[in-house]
């Protein structure tokens, strides 16, 4: 019924001569239209982009599922944060990005076939890339990048020894990509999640270890056991459970570092799951995982680039899963989260772009 109405769209639109754009706009929680829209300019400092592509992201799903803060209808083509196309108009001012150039970006309009960023938030994708990578590649490059930062500020490679253990918690895309990460680096990977899938995923990622969660009490001491009672120097916890991120706090080690991937730093978020003692910790290092600088994110989609072309990274075992955008819905409903694994859903809003 989506497409229909937005045929019927495109000829209204087209017998008023003025250019418009299909976008999709999130009305409430778990519902959506597609209306065809004014096409947005493009000012001195930006980047217009048709837009290929755009990962449904754990940035993305709250809006979904009406998550408190947001007020209804969104913007066209909101929340849509990580998109990817070819640049269609670039203001003056921009010297890095040219008309016709296939790039990645950070913004705020991605479920719309035309999407428009401040051009210090788009990334060329080197000429000849797309000889080498597959549009999958591109798809997880995108979305890795979150994956990237969060590996950085747990130290990346810097100072980790062979054979140093490292525990990553929840196993949906980005904790398979830093468990990717942490096993070429060298390190000795502990895997947890409460599924059996999961686990299995994790193994095939690198994961020395994997260890089901069903009690956190029985799993605490299994991995204390393993460390000999001294914790994890690095734990990366991807869930954003509560049980888990209460796990996180209690199996890292004094002077260690803990990166909070998927938890909410919120008091009263921190009050309602319990996980309070940890963000109180003081003989820890505790790093938010959060992203909020899109600087930080752009830098992450460039090494997650050459993390790719390196063989660091590997999307061959992060799977991605493609919708139109009249199936926005059910992608919104797949993506996202832990139980998605490494399966990450994303949207074409221009089917026509390579």
């Amino acid at each position: 019924m989506l497409a229909a109405r937005l045929v019927e769209h495109r000829a209204t639109a087209a017998s008023t001569r003025v250019r418009t754009m299909a976008a999709a706009i999130i009305t409430g929680p778990r519902r959506l239209r597609l209306e065809m829209v004014p096409v947005p300019g493009v000012a001195a400092s930006q980047v217009r982009v048709r837009v290929a592509g755009c990962v449904v992201s754990p940035l993305d799903t709250p809006a979904w599922r009406g998550t408190r803060g947001w007020r209804y209808p969104l913007m066209p083509g909101e929340p849509g944060v990580e998109a990817w196309g070819v640049a269609e108009a670039v203001g003056h001012d921009v010297k890095h990005i040219a008309e016709g150039d296939r790039v990645a970006m950070v913004t705020r309009q991605g479920f719309a076939e035309l999407a428009v960023s401040e051009a210090d938030q788009v990334v060329r994708i080197e000429a000849g890339s797309e000889g080498r990578r597959s549009k999958g590649e591109v798809v997880a490059a995108t979305t890795l990048g979150r994956a990237m930062n969060v590996w950085r500020r747990a130290g990346g490679d810097a100072g980790l020894g062979r054979g140093e253990r490292v525990a990553v918690l929840g196993m949906g895309m980005v904790g398979l990509a830093v468990v990717q990460l942490a096993a070429g680096a060298g390190a000795d990977v502990v895997a947890v999640s409460r599924r059996q899938q999961g686990l299995r995923w994790a193994k095939q990622c690198g994961a020395t270890e994997a260890i089901q969660c069903d009690r956190l009490a029985g799993t605490e001491a299994t991995l204390s056991e393993l460390t000999r009672g001294r914790g994890f120097t690095r734990v990366i916890e991807a869930s954003g459970a509560g049980g888990l991120t209460r796990l996180a706090g209690r199996i890292v080690s004094r002077g260690g570092r803990l990166v909070l991937a998927g938890g909410s730093a919120g008091a009263a978020e921190q009050e309602r799951d319990g996980t309070a003692e940890v963000w109180q910790r003081a003989d820890v290092e505790l790093v938010s995982g959060r992203i909020r600088d899109p600087r930080s994110a752009i830098r992450g989609m460039h090494e997650a680039l050459h993390a790719i072309a390196d063989g660091r990274l590997r999307p061959d075992e992060l799977q991605t899963q493609r919708f139109t955008l009249p199936g926005l819905g059910k992608a919104m409903e797949i993506g996202g989260g832990e139980r998605c694994g490494p399966v990450r859903t994303w949207v074409a809003p221009c089917t026509d772009v390579p």
